[in-house]
C-alpha cells in the first residue's frame, strides 16, 4: 500500500448498547478526558455538540479536555442521544468524537500523520491500551491507519467472498476483542494459538496485534502478513438463538 501524506491514525472504541449510559455519560468520559489532557495530543480549540435540536450542532470555544464548558455537556441529551466533536487544529489535525444514539455508541479519535510520526510506536500502542483501561466495557476497538481501508478491502477481502462482521472486517495492526466478540470470531484459543498474532489478556478479552508497527501496511511484507493473518481466522460463529 502507498502511504498518503493525508493518512491518519484512527482509534475506535465501541461499546455494547446496554452499557452506553455508563460509558458515554459524565462518569464514563471523565477518566478518558483526564487522560487525554495529559497525553501527547494537542489541546482542543472547539467543541461541537447536539443540543435540544438533534439535527443542529452547537459550538463552543474550549482550551482543554477538562474545560468546564465541555464537562457540562457530557450527559446524554434525552432519547436522541449525544454527538460531541472535539477539534484541535493549530499545528496538527486531531478530531475526537463521542457518539451516542440508537445505533452507534463509540469513541473515535483521528490523529494526523505528522503528529503520529512524532511519537514512537511503543508510545502509540501505550496510548491505545491506556484508553482501553479507562473503558472496561469496551466490546471492540482498533488502532491503525485508515485511508488504505477501501483499497485493502477491494483488493483482498471482497474478491475472497469471505465476510466476517462489521466489527472485525479484517485484521489491522491493533484490535481489542471482548470475550463476547471472541466467541463470535471463532473462539479465544483461535487467537491465542495463532502464530501470526501477538495477544495479551485485557479486561475479559484480548488485545491482538499483527506485525510490529502501524506502518507495516505500507510495505509488501506487512500487507501480506495482514492478509495471511486475516484468512487464518476461523469462520464467524454467531450464537444460536434459543
Amino acid at each position: 500500500m502507498e502511504k498518503s501524506s493525508s493518512e491518519y491514525i484512527q482509534i475506535r472504541i465501541l461499546f455494547p448498547y446496554k452499557s452506553a449510559v455508563n460509558t458515554l455519560g459524565f462518569n464514563g468520559l471523565l477518566p478518558v478526558l483526564t487522560y487525554l489532557e495529559n497525553s501527547f495530543l494537542p489541546k482542543p480549540l472547539e467543541v461541537k455538540f447536539t443540543g435540544k435540536s438533534p439535527s443542529r450542532l452547537r459550538k463552543k470555544q474550549i482550551q482543554s479536555y477538562l474545560d468546564p464548558q465541555l464537562l457540562a455537556i457530557l450527559e446524554p441529551n434525552g432519547p436522541t442521544g449525544t454527538l460531541i466533536n472535539i477539534q484541535a487544529t493549530h499545528q496538527h489535525y486531531c478530531f475526537i468524537a463521542f457518539f451516542q444514539d440508537g445505533i452507534s455508541h463509540q469513541i473515535v479519535i483521528d490523529i494526523d500523520l505528522a503528529l503520529v510520526e512524532q511519537v514512537t510506536t511503543a508510545k502509540l500502542k501505550a496510548f491505545f491500551t491506556d484508553l482501553l483501561h479507562k473503558c472496561p466495557q469496551t466490546h471492540y476497538a482498533q488502532c491503525c491507519f485508515t485511508l488504505y481501508y477501501s483499497v485493502f478491502n477491494g483488493k483482498h477481502i471482497e474478491p475472497s467472498m469471505v465476510s466476517r462482521n462489521n466489527y472485525l472486517r479484517f485484521l489491522v495492526w491493533l484490535q481489542y476483542l471482548s470475550a463476547e466478540e471472541l466467541i463470535i470470531q471463532g473462539g479465544r484459543s483461535a487467537f491465542e494459538s495463532n502464530s501470526l498474532l501477538q495477544t495479551e489478556p485485557l479486561h475479559n478479552g484480548l488485545l491482538v496485534q499483527v506485525g510490529e508497527s502501524p506502518y507495516d501496511i505500507f510495505t509488501e511484507e506487512g500487507e501480506a502478513l495482514l492478509v495471511k493473518a486475516t484468512f487464518s481466522l476461523p469462520p464467524v460463529q454467531y450464537p444460536s438463538k434459543g
